[in-house]
């Protein structure tokens, strides 16, 4: 399944799941079923189906099949000969379990339950499903196989959580279309109308047609999603509308606006849809007008918020009328709320309930329904975690141990740009952009120029003319010599102050510089310059950017002879360091000859503290007084730091 992205994962589109178990265990999986078409239950297809063996089934209603078709296409990935198109009550095989679709209602044509029948037990998923009395395409909730399946002791039951938190029942789709046409007909003559909602509901689609029909206005569609919905419905003859009769998009401005229906993407704010793009005046085909009616015919979906509202708020501005709160009706939710969730739990009587498809704190609700229903044993998992139960089929069975943990996978979410780029949020560098997007970015380019000396200095000592100790002293001279640079700085998603922070951070890197050798490493020129720039950052505005340093040598000849330079610095000292080795350990052995191996290793070694007789030294050590330890301390700035602030010690 896959999930849209919220804005903190920053240029994400997709959160696509971890197949590498469906990987590990493919040898076991017997099909897939796609219970329907949007776009959280087959927009992961093109990364699953690698992950299947290639002769494992796919099945899904013939409209979810269409808009399935069309992804993997894009993909490279289709392959006819493993698709296979599923009827309701029409059972079939795969493997161990006989497979059957039972029809529900959703807010997308052709929606599928699924009935798992084996030896060991029956299984039941409700998928995406709600209970609507009257829907607008005739294909009714099968509640009577529900109340079927209650007869015959189901093992476990798996249902839709999502608004297990809303009381009561949901309205019908036939009230949304009586709302809709009554909205549309009460701006007659007053100017074009415009709808926003869900692009894969089909169902809403067919009661704006309606309402249309019924005040003599043509529909139009502005959004691609739009047509790619239609477009299967229509190969699948489920369309509510003939493509042929769209009004093209080119012809709006020539159209009288009392006949004319604009149907839109972008109810909730996606930032490239045409609705959200004409309430910034950005779109090339929807122009807003003062006499234009808007009509929101979806739900906010929790997280949009604020994106919808302050595209609400840009649409007001520009004159429409917007209408868009719960007393107009406009919508009604795909799943199913409280009392029909309990309705279904008393009418299949399972004997383990296990809640899907909703927060992890909308499971629990649900399960506390399951219990309050009279389910007895209900579970709540995690994505990753694997629930092993079994038929109790004696009621008198102890119900503690009838389901249990079999395990847990450790799986890792990937990222999917929109295009080729997948990965793990490491390989994705999510926590770079989320660091990147509050702190904001400084690039400086160094150019760094060095004295001319260096050149001549190396030159000199490298030909071997000349005095060797007056070169030597050029070429210290040479390397006293501070860098030069000229330093171009540019900063991104940061406040500068009015130019200010430019200044400080040009006047640190210079500061910096000047504290370098002459023939200074390139490397170490973009590490100090990297970090004066990131402590400037910090003191001006309290941000710690991503900094990104561009060192270049104006002239790479003084470049390579610096580096010539640095490296006999660096061998003089080696040698030096060397050299002060040796006189010590030749000092050493003076004071301690060599021992003799054939000596006995019994030797009269005084006890520690004492002097042989005979043998001199100094004078033993007496405990000081008091007040001299005292005295002493007073005088010592390290066992006194307030007196002693002005003595430096390395």
């Amino acid at each position: 399944m896959t999930i849209l992205c919220s804005f903190s994962d920053l240029g994400m589109q997709k959160i696509l799941p971890d197949t590498s178990f469906l990987a590990q265990w493919r040898d076991k999986i017997e099909a897939v079923v796609i219970t329907h078409g949007h776009e959280d239950h087959i927009g992961a297809l093109p990364w699953v189906v690698p992950a299947l063996d290639p002769s494992t089934p796919i099945y899904a209603g013939g409209f979810a099949m269409q808009l399935i078709k069309r992804r993997l296409q894009e993909f490279n990935l289709w392959d006819g000969s493993r698709m296979h198109t599923l009827q309701v009550r029409a059972p079939f095989q795969c493997g161990p379990f006989e497979a059957e679709p039972l029809r529900v209602t959703h807010s997308i044509p052709d929606c599928c339950g699924l009935v798992l029948k084996s030896e060991h037990g029956t299984i039941v998923h409700t998928g995406d499903w709600k209970i609507d009395e009257n829907p607008v395409d005739g294909d009714g909730f099968d509640r009577e196989y529900f109340y079927e399946l209650g007869k015959e002791n189901v093992t476990l039951f798996m249902s839709d959580s999502t608004n297990v938190l809303s009381p009561g029942r949901t309205t019908s789709e036939s009230d949304v279309e009586q709302n809709l046409v009554r909205r549309v007909m009460g701006h007659h003559g007053k100017g074009r109308v415009i709808t926003t909602q869900f692009a894969s509901n089909l169902h809403r689609l067919a009661s704006v047609k309606k309402a249309a029909d019924a005040a003599g206005r043509k529909v139009c569609f502005i959004g691609m999603s739009l047509n790619t919905y239609l477009e299967a419905a229509y190969r699948e003859g489920r369309a509510p509308i003939n493509p042929k009769d769209l009004v093209p998009q080119s012809a709006i401005d020539d159209m009288d606006p009392n006949e004319l229906l604009i149907v839109t993407t972008g109810s909730q704010g996606e930032p490239r849809a045409a609705l959200n793009l004409a309430s910034r005046d950005a779109s090339h085909m929807l122009k807003l007008r003062n006499s234009d009616l808007l009509l929101y015919s979806a739900k906010i979906i929790p997280g949009n918020d604020t994106k919808v509202v302050q595209m609400m708020n840009r649409i007001a501005e520009m004159g429409p009328e917007i209408a868009m709160s719960r007393d107009e009706g406009l919508h009604t939710s795909g799943h199913a709320y409280k009392d029909e969730l309990e309705e279904i739990l008393r009418a299949v009587k399972p004997q383990h309930f296990l809640p899907v498809h909703g927060e992890y704190s909308f499971l629990c609700a649900h399960a506390q329904l399951g219990r309050e229903s009279g389910i007895l044993n209900t579970s709540v998992i995690r994505n990753g975690q694997m629930l092993g139960v079994y038929d109790r089929r004696n009621k008198n069975t102890v119900s503690i141990g009838s389901a249990a943990m079999l395990g847990e996978a450790k799986l890792v979410n990937f990222y999917n740009d929109g295009n080729k780029g997948t990965g793990t949020a490491a390989e994705m560098s999510l926590q770079q952009r989320q660091h990147i997007s509050t702190e904001g970015v400084v690039v400086a380019a160094v150019d760094v120029i060095r004295d001319p000396a260096v050149i001549s200095a190396v030159a000199a000592l490298s030909s071997g003319k000349g005095d060797s100790a007056s070169n030597t002293s050029a070429l210290q001279e040479a390397a006293r010599r501070k860098l030069k640079a000229k330093i171009r700085i540019t900063t991104r998603a940061m406040w500068t102050d009015g130019g200010k922070l430019l200044e400080v951070l040009h006047a640190s890197a210079e500061a910096a510089l000047a504290k370098l050798p002459g023939d200074a490493a390139l490397s170490a020129v973009e590490r100090v310059v990297g970090d004066s720039l990131r402590r400037a950052a910090k003191q001006f505005n309290n941000k710690r950017p991503e900094v990104i340093i561009i060192g270049h040598e104006a002239d790479p000849r003084m470049g390579a002879a610096a580096g010539a330079m640095s490296k006999r610095r660096s061998s003089r000292t080696e040698r030096n360091a060397q050299g002060k080795d040796g006189d010590i350990k030749s000092q050493g052995s003076r004071r301690s000859p060599p021992r003799n191996k054939n000596a006995s290793s019994q030797q009269n070694i005084p006890p520690r503290g004492r002097r042989p007789p005979g043998k001199s030294g100094p004078p033993p050590l007496e405990r000081l007084s008091p007040d001299m330890i005292d005295q002493r301390k007073k005088s010592n700035p390290r066992d006194a730091p307030s007196s002693g602030n002005d003595v430096e010690y390395p």
